[in-house]
């Protein structure tokens, strides 16, 4: 029977998802007793660096940064860039292992 275990990129994933929720919280609650908020520069690094499914998740359930469309735009721009990314090294995984599949033969 094969274990699931999770490897360094999921529970990198994981915990930059926690601290990216818990960042939009932090702010919007600082924002509710007008204290000091969290620089949208530091939101956005949390997105860029793999936090954007916590920072799309926590717009909806906070109701926070939802409506500003200059930050939404940055915010789809942080998307953008991941996925392009992503996209990269998943061709570059593709190729590794297409180089290193034997051969396959023509059933014909």
């Amino acid at each position: 029977m094969h274990k699931l275990v999770p490897t360094a990129a999921q529970w990198y994933l994981l915990v930059i998802n926690v601290a990216t929720i818990s960042a939009y919280w932090r702010d919007k609650r600082s924002a509710a007793r007008l204290g000091q908020r969290t620089p949208e520069l530091l939101l956005h690094g949390l997105e860029i660096t793999g936090g954007w499914p916590g920072a799309w998740l926590a717009q909806r359930l906070f109701r926070h940064k939802s409506s500003k469309q200059r930050y939404l735009w940055t915010f789809l721009l942080m998307i953008t860039i991941n996925l392009f990314a992503f996209g990269i090294w998943l061709d570059a995984q593709l190729r590794i292992n297409a180089t290193t599949l034997p051969p396959t033969f023509p059933l014909l």
